[in-house]
């Protein structure tokens, strides 16, 4: 075998053998028996809570949430402290006109009382979930985190300051509960430092993925104590700019210093019923708890009330051993110093030409650097497509092997291809360019993303500065050597470029893994595939070994090959079953005043569960004023509702007063059902201005959304209407302008019909991720007559 094809196999194995033991480090430590010692944290003790926790969905006005709420209390006080409950109504206006949110909010809170009775911190999750999930993962995650933390920070050794320990509700909705406890808590101004706890996915490591400015301390503190670090400064620049937020950004805002924890590994559950106890894993619990129980008492040990904010650092995880970190003030001058060393070397190439790889022309230069970002941008494009092939639209956990699913086998298909590709078309542009030209574009390139990371985004810099550091310190050694007709390549030479490729993979696998863990399916695609050209470039030197010869050729092909074969099977195993449930809604309508009753659904293509209910070829009818997103929906007819005291009913509305004046009216009025549904939904109609508008003595924003000609149109949400009922004051211009209600009861479960079975879906059938997936509607039609005796203002 060619020297050149030996080192090409050999390179392309220690890329892969890295690249493989920088992902497996990202693994969680295993979990702690039940039997683990009182003071420490367990896992199997932490699942015990979730085994309650994530039976049924636990969404704002469920059973499931007040059942969860109690829970709460009474293991909170079985540890000897006292709970206390936040009560609050929250409201939120949304982005489109007409609309108003009210949240009944409940949030729970206890506090662990130190030695000196001074400078909390705080521990927060939500324990609130989606409509349609039980939310094993996002937040059961990390409220069991936090009942076994509490419980093993009791047991431990007495600690200095305060620990509050934040159920927040509200949540799903906006951070209404956060929101509640930084406006209205006393507790909350004092707090110096926290730790929240959420989930987008159900297992692999809880990775501290954003900190508070100035966060050189924290990072110290973090590096110090926590055996397992999995934390990097690039998730604090993405999550940043995404419009995603936790209860952290609201937390945050009091001033206190803190740390983001989350899973993000096994999305695809999320927000769906599929997000439950069979697929949350103990490992990723003890992660995360083993890391605030850690935390908690080094940082008490510390001094909470000590300065928390300093310089902030660029940090990142190496084999999940270690948390390498320096300042960001040396970012800049790091880019300056490779920037210049890029220019020193090209500039080298062009006055020695006769040195191996620098056989430099400014034509050919440009040609290969134009060549670079074309095939950025083809490769890129590819993976993106390949993606929409070979992904579903909707897709869910199901096994291929161990403990890899389907999506994570996809996507390292795509990436097989990519690379594949990458380096089909970089066998070509070596020929076409030169390897000279090829290793100097990349490298020119490489150096332009560094500067710029560096100024717009410094937390990631490290991942564009440091390989490019190994990169020219190989170029700087293949200097000396002298052109021969076939160059000969040096052991030292071969040891820089792997390290070159070696520590490449150690910072990029574990980053792009956790991309295509937490981004959309489609960018994280189109990241990776742009990635891996750019990455070509910049260890350009490296193309003539890995695609040189037959061998090349065949590695090339292979890579191709192999990422086709997995994809496709991923995709032909991807077919919807038991372990594959397909995703549908159905929803049950009772019109109170007609008596009419109607099957519903948004899915536009009707699965073969639905066409039970609404026929393979329903009606299309339009429902406009309470289905946001749909101008039509499929209908059917449907049996008749089972009205029950504990069930879906009609509600009431009752005209409290009524006040007059020359130019306007008032009118108080009592929206009440005898068993008061999760949500309700009121659309207020005059045909002439509803000027101002109060619920439950909250004033409510004016949110008009038509012209006077058309009539004025407000409507109010209102999740966990109190068990006395809605008051409104509506305020109408001009004093004989007519008012309507449409009042709409939402139960978030399927009905009980009269003489049929409730319909259950088998396991082959999952509901949508929608608040309306699972739900039973009663609608009721009120109009408000002028009173004749008004009473005059």
């Amino acid at each position: 075998m060619k020297p050149f094809t030996a080192a090409g196999l050999l390179l392309a194995l220690i890329c892969a053998a890295t690249s493989w033991l920088a992902i497996s480090s990202l693994d969680p430590p295993a979990a702690l028996p039940t039997d683990t010692a009182a003071d420490q944290f367990s896992a199997a003790r932490a699942v015990q809570h979730l085994q309650v926790l994530a039976v049924s969905p636990r969404s704002v006005g469920s059973p499931g949430h007040a059942a969860s709420l109690a829970y709460l209390q009474r293991k909170i006080r079985a540890l000897g402290l006292k709970p206390q409950i936040q009560t609050s109504t929250s409201q939120q206006a949304t982005p489109r006109k007409g609309w108003v949110t009210l949240v009944t909010i409940e949030n729970l809170i206890a506090r662990l009382r130190g030695k000196l009775n001074a400078s909390p911190m705080l521990l927060s999750s939500h324990y609130d979930s989606v409509a349609n999930s039980p939310g094993a993962g996002d937040d059961g995650f990390g409220v069991a985190t936090m009942l076994e933390a509490m419980r093993a920070l009791v047991e431990g050794p007495a600690l200095s300051n305060d620990v509050i320990f934040l159920f927040t509700d509200a949540e799903e909705f906006g951070m209404l509960g956060a929101q509640a406890f930084m406006d209205e808590h006393p507790w909350a101004p004092k707090v110096k430092m926290l730790m929240n706890y959420d989930a987008l996915g159900v297992r692999g490591p809880a990775i501290m993925f954003q900190t508070t400015e100035g966060n050189g301390p924290l990072i110290r503190q973090l590096r110090r104590v926590v055996d397992h670090p999995t934390a990097f400064s690039f998730t604090n620049e993405i999550y940043s700019r995404l419009p995603n937020e936790t209860d952290f950004s609201i937390l945050r805002r009091g001033g206190a210093a803190g740390y983001n924890f989350a899973l993000v590994d096994g999305p695809m559950g999320y927000h769906t019923p599929l997000d439950n106890l069979d697929r949350i894993e103990a490992n990723s619990i003890q992660h995360g708890g083993e890391s605030a129980v850690d935390l908690v008492r080094q940082i008490d040990k510390t001094g909470v009330g000590g300065s928390w904010r300093g310089e902030d650092w660029v940090f990142f995880s190496l084999l999940g051993r270690w948390l390498i970190a320096y300042p960001k003030g040396l970012v800049l001058l790091l880019a300056v110093a490779l920037v210049l060393g890029v220019g020193t070397l090209i500039a080298l190439g062009f006055s020695r030409r006769h040195l191996v790889h620098w056989q430099l022309s400014a034509g050919r230069l440009a040609m290969a650097v134009i060549s670079i970002l074309l095939t950025v941008a083809a490769v890129g494009g590819f993976s993106f497509l390949a993606g929409r092939l070979l992904i579903p639209s909707r897709y869910y956990r199901f096994l291929i092997w161990g403990s890899r699913d389907s999506h994570a086998v996809t996507l390292l298909a795509i990436a097989l291809m990519a690379a594949g590709l990458t380096l089909l078309i970089s066998r070509w542009l070596v020929r076409l360019c030169g390897a000279a030209n090829f290793a100097a574009a990349g490298m020119l390139l490489w150096a332009c993303l560094t500067v710029i990371v560096s100024l717009r985004s410094p937390g990631a810099s490290y991942l564009f500065a440091l390989p490019l550091l190994f990169v020219e310190l190989h170029a700087a050694a293949a200097l000396p050597a002298r052109v021969s007709e076939k160059p000969a390549l040096g052991l030292g030479q071969f040891l820089l470029i792997e390290v070159a490729v070696a520590a490449t993979a150690l910072l990029w696998a574990p980053a792009l893994a956790m991309a295509a863990m937490a981004l959309h399916a489609g960018a994280a695609l189109w990241v990776g595939g742009a990635v891996s050209v750019l990455l070509a470039g910049l260890l350009a030197s490296t193309m003539r070994l890995a695609t040189a010869g037959r061998v090349g050729l065949t590695l090339t092909i292979g890579l191709i090959v192999a990422g086709l074969a997995l994809g496709f099977g991923a995709r032909a195993a991807s077919r919807h079953g038991d372990d594959n449930p397909s995703a549908d809604t159905l929803i049950y309508i009772y019109n109170a005043d007609s008596g009419q009753t109607n099957w519903v659904t948004f899915d536009p293509r009707i699965d073969s569960w639905i066409a039970q209910f609404v026929g393979e070829t329903p009606n299309w009818v339009a429902f406009p004023k309470f289905f946001f997103h749909h101008n039509a929906v499929p209908s059917a007819p449907a049996p008749a509702l089972a009205i029950r005291e504990d069930g879906p009913q009609p509600s009431t509305v009752e005209t409290l007063d009524q006040r007059i004046s020359e130019e306007r009216r008032v009118v108080d009025l009592l929206i009440d059902w005898r068993h008061e549904p999760a949500r309700s939904i009121i659309v207020l109609e005059s045909d002439g201005e509803i000027r101002s508008l109060t619920v439950n003595g909250q004033e409510v924003k004016r949110l008009d959304d038509a012209t006077p000609e058309a009539g004025f149109k407000t409507l109010v949400r209102y999740y966990a209407p109190p068990s006395e009922g809605i008051e409104i004051s509506a305020e109408l211009v001009p004093a004989s302008a007519t008012l309507s209600l449409d009042v709409l009861g939402d139960w978030f479960e399927l009905p009980q019909l009269e003489g049929f079975p409730s319909p259950q879906r088998p396991a082959a059938f999952i509901a949508r991720n929608s608040v309306m997936a699972d739900s039973t509607l009663v609608l009721n039609t009120f109009e408000i007559p002028v009173a004749e005796a008004t009473r005059k203002e």
